[in-house]
């Protein structure tokens, strides 16, 4: 059995909405939490990881010098390394969105929510290299729990189902869990952070953020990333339309 563990990280106000996470064998992930919890453990020890915490010295990190934040950061990517199977993310800027889809109200009210969009594209990427992972037949997806966007995410896995491209194969409901003690949800935040940061970097034109490390060359290319802009947003909209017949037609930009 595979198991994807999925975040966003936790930061919504910024120019980009990021799920990322990583997909490896539910053996390889207990033994990948025995691991986490033995550096969440060591001194100066914290309860859980969230990297939002980590880069303002917040929460569990409280007190910590720059010095042992890195540290500890290190250790918890060197544990990612070793057992993580296939890093993914799906990346969706909120300026493009809220233009072509979010102020629209013609348009059906399932796709006008953002989480739509993140959780059809995360798929749809993994279709796409499935021949590389091999994933597809036997699955179990979890999510950060997180109540008013549970509805949302399962309404998107319903809608993707439904597809005729992945009819019948996709048969296990996302599940939802309390990422101070799925250990596996904080290596998610971890990446989802560090894309959303990548992604700022170089469409926003923002410093390089502070940082003990980055992805490693073996692992850029093992890196799934599916990012929507302008164009992607309106191909969609409109393949839907002629699907279902109930999508209007997306007004050209100026």
């Amino acid at each position: 059995m595979l198991q994807a563990y999925i975040n966003d990280g936790g930061l919504r106000r910024t120019p980009i909405i990021v799920h990322a996470g990583y997909v490896a064998r539910s053996k390889d992930w207990l033994e990948f939490s025995q691991e986490w919890q033995r550096i969440l453990s060591m001194s100066p020890s914290i309860k859980y990881f969230k990297m939002d915490e980590a880069m303002n010295f917040a929460g569990e990190f409280s007190g910590f010098s720059e010095e042992g934040r890195n540290e500890k950061i290190v250790h918890l990517k060197d544990v990612i390394d070793r057992f993580a199977f296939s890093p993914l993310a799906c990346c969706l800027p909120v300026a493009d969105f809220e233009t072509l889809i979010g102020q629209g109200r013609d348009i059906p009210e399932r796709m006008r929510e953002h989480y739509y969009y993140v959780f059809f594209g995360f798929i749809a990427q993994i279709i796409k290299h499935q021949k590389y992972v091999d994933v597809f037949t036997s699955i179990d997806w979890i999510f950060e729990e997180k109540v008013r966007q549970n509805e949302d995410i399962i309404s998107g896995w319903e809608a993707f189902k439904q597809s005729a491209q992945t009819r019948g194969r996709l048969s296990t409901t996302p599940a939802f869990r309390d990422y101070k003690s799925v250990l596996p949800l904080q290596a998610a935040d971890l990446l989802a952070w560090r894309v959303r940061s990548r992604w700022m970097e170089r469409e926003a034109a923002v410093l390089p953020s502070p940082f003990p490390w980055d992805l490693t060359p073996h692992e850029l290319p093992r890196l799934f990333v599916f990012e929507w802009n302008e164009y992607s947003l309106r191909q969609h909209v409109e393949r839907a339309r002629n699907t279902i017949g109930d999508v209007p037609k997306l007004k050209q930009s100026a």
